[in-house]
């Protein structure tokens, strides 16, 4: 499978790829844990100027793996707000201050909810979600904080 991805680094080879989509070529890849950041970021580049055919569970599956980077974080944030995947993003281990922001000041209850969740996210963060205005969010926080002090 790492021999085929050497392959599709070839201009020659990716070329090919401009004109398809994401499709089931990319997900053993993306179900390979030892992925590393950079080949992830190569492969969204080659196949996400067709995002909208990878709508749904194939971009969940891309914010999903431990070694997304923080910039194909950033873009799938930006594309779609669909709940999953938004939660998938909010949870991930990779989640810098500005996406945290931007969920932290979400009017969307389930973004500060997967956020109120993560095991990645700040503490400074889990103590102001523990002051939010939905009873959901503060419990979670709270939990998050509690299970952190343990």
């Amino acid at each position: 499978m790492l021999a085929c991805l050497e392959l599709v680094k070839d201009s020659s080879v990716s070329s090919y790829f401009d004109e398809n989509y994401f499709g089931a070529w990319e997900w053993p890849f993306f179900k390979n844990k030892n992925l590393q950041p950079n080949d992830i970021e190569m492969l969204w580049n080659i196949c996400s100027h067709n995002y909208p055919i990878a709508y749904g569970t194939p971009a969940r599956d891309v914010a999903k793996h431990k070694n997304t980077p923080i910039t194909v974080l950033k873009i799938l944030y930006e594309l779609d707000n669909e709940e999953p995947l938004r939660k998938a993003i909010a949870l991930h281990t990779n989640l810098d201050e500005e996406l945290t922001m931007k969920f932290l000041n979400s009017n969307i209850k389930s973004e500060r909810l997967a956020l109120a969740k993560s095991k990645y996210v700040d503490l400074k963060v889990l103590k102001q979600l523990s002051n939010d205005n939905d009873e959901d969010v503060q419990f979670w926080a709270l939990e998050n904080i509690k299970k952190r002090s343990d």
